[in-house]
């Protein structure tokens, strides 16, 4: 008996294609995933390990997509498909469709399609065991949260539940909320701002990925450079679990262009800093050569540029 799973309109923000400015500013893509296959087992056993994950498909596609660059989306199409093929338990044939509507063409048109197909032999179980995958990873991270359109603090409030959803993420602080005024020149509306501590067992970009999947899924839309946004979701630091994630000799260092750490620009923001420092008091940055107590850093950028100042919220 053959049965189907569809994954339809997974958006995930990446940097394909053959123009420098693809490369540089990235479009949204959209992702649709078929998979046929004996999955009768499962109707009868009601066990997830008996059929496919389509949560763990979606974060391996989001995750090629966020994270690798390729030319064409034919390219790009293959990966995904031969990607989930080879971590797939049960035999099926995989179908993968990638949208691209934001191509560059000097035309009205709806979209540009590509479609890809792999097979599963089902054999991807056995070849991960001791595999060392990603899942086997610890971290700890500091996330800073913004938005300033449609209902910034519920775009906050529900942008923490679905990343507290999201597999292998727990959530395990979360700060008040601030308002802070933008930066950047663009006149817009003021930003309603807040900071988080999770633990993930993932890795940096796949947990990147993830991040960059819900702010897609409530409308971020990147145009405009420090222009107004639904959700903006940064990494700030992150740290091997078990190590302090309050020091900075701690924390993952990486030069990545595609997620850079720590965030190169949090010691300059206030609205970065005085959340972070609400819900991790003795969390210390770099700050004038020397570190300091991030909650001092916030202090002393507030004092130093007025435009920055942050009031808490109720």
């Amino acid at each position: 008996m053959t049965h189907e799973i569809h994954l339809t309109g997974l958006r995930v923000y990446g940097h394909h294609g053959v123009f420098d400015f693809e490369k540089t500013d990235g479009q949204e893509f959209s992702v649709d995933v078929r998979l046929s296959g004996d999955f009768s087992r499962a109707a009868s056993t009601d066990r997830l390990e008996d059929t496919v994950d389509y949560g763990a498909v979606a974060d391996l596609a989001a995750t090629i997509v966020s994270t690798e660059r390729y030319d064409l989306i034919e390219a790009l199409a293959a990966r995904i498909a031969d990607a989930i093929a080879g971590t797939i338990t049960i035999p099926c044939q995989v179908e993968v469709t990638v949208h691209k509507p934001s191509a560059p063409i000097a035309h009205d048109f709806t979209d540009v399609t590509v479609r890809a197909e792999a097979v599963s032999s089902g054999t991807a179980g056995e070849a991960a065991q001791g595999s060392g995958t990603s899942s086997d990873q610890r971290i700890t991270a500091v996330l800073s949260l913004g938005a300033n359109q449609d209902n910034p603090r519920g775009q906050l409030e529900d942008a923490l539940r679905a990343i507290d959803r999201l597999p292998r993420v727990r959530v395990v602080q979360t700060s008040g909320f601030y308002s802070t005024a933008p930066v950047g020149g663009v006149e817009q509306d003021d930003f309603v701002n807040c900071a988080a501590v999770i633990e993930a067992a993932c890795s940096a970009r796949e947990l990147l990925a993830s991040l960059q999947g819900i702010e897609v899924a409530q409308g971020r839309v990147r145009e405009v450079r420090w222009g107004p946004r639904t959700l903006d979701i940064d990494i700030v630091r992150l740290a091997e679990s078990g190590r302090d994630i309050d020091s900075p000799e701690a924390q993952i260092l990486s030069d990545d262009p595609v997620l850079t750490l720590p965030h190169p620009r949090a010691h300059e923001r206030a609205f970065v800093m005085v959340p972070w420092a609400e819900i991790r008091p003795q969390a210390r940055i770099g700050f004038g050569g020397e570190q300091v107590l991030v909650s001092a850093a916030g202090e002393h950028v507030q004092t130093a540029d007025p435009a920055q100042t942050v009031r808490r919220l109720d």
